[in-house]
Parts: structure tokens; C-alpha cells; sequence
């Protein structure tokens, strides 16, 4: 395994960590989460288990990412992970901050920008 896969999966997870732990902290009501997926579980769940389970998955899916490219093998795919890990790493701190300050950053217009087009 190259040293920049374990950077991407240390990125990956390392940058979740504050978005989940902002939103166990912050949020108190389900309503409040604005992710429609996350909220759906939510409901199913509960709020802590609901979170736990959306991470369970993240980790799930950064893994297969992590382990697909250590089975390709290829420069192009290890220079893929990093630079994915690094942008989700990005909103994930993003989306963190926007929990804890409940002040809008550049990441998070551009989150709901994007995600209004899709929920209209």
C-alpha cells in the first residue's frame, strides 16, 4: 500500500470525525439536520444512531475506495483517491464549521447551491 493511499483514508475518516461530532453536539431536534438522506435515517434510527450508521457507511464506502485502488495498482487511480480525499476531506471541514458556527462558508453555499438545483 503507498503512503498516499494511507493518507487518502486518514484524510477520509480524519475529516468526518468533526462533521459527526458538531452534529451530535448540535443538533437536538431532527428537523434541524438539512441533509435529506441523513434525515431519513434519522427518523428510522434516532439521531445518534442514525449518525453512527451514516458514518458506518462513509467508512464502508471510503474503504472500498481505499482497497480498489491498492488493487489497481496504477499512479492514475493513487493521484484519483488523493485528490477525491482532499476535496471531500474539504466539505466535510466545511460542513463541520457550518454546524458548529451556524455561519454559512464558501463550501457550504456551494453545497446548498448545488443541492437546490436537485430539490426543486
Amino acid at each position: 500500500m503507498s503512503l498516499m493511499m494511507i493518507i487518502s483514508a486518514i484524510i477520509l475518516v480524519a475529516s468526518k470525525i468533526p462533521d459527526l461530532f458538531t452534529t451530535l453536539v448540535k443538533i437536538k431536534v431532527i428537523e434541524d439536520e438539512r441533509n435529506p438522506l441523513a434525515r431519513a435515517c434519522m427518523h428510522k434510527l434516532g439521531i445518534r444512531n442514525g449518525l453512527f450508521f451514516i458514518f458506518g457507511v462513509y467508512l464502508t464506502i471510503a474503504g472500498a475506495m481505499v482497497y480498489f485502488c491498492y488493487l489497481a495498482d496504477s499512479f492514475w487511480w493513487d493521484l484519483q483517491l488523493i485528490l477525491s480525499a482532499i476535496i471531500i476531506g474539504v466539505f466535510n471541514v466545511a460542513v463541520a464549521h457550518y454546524n458548529w458556527y451556524q455561519r454559512h462558508n464558501y463550501f457550504t453555499r456551494l453545497i446548498a447551491k448545488i443541492g437546490g438545483r436537485f430539490y426543486r
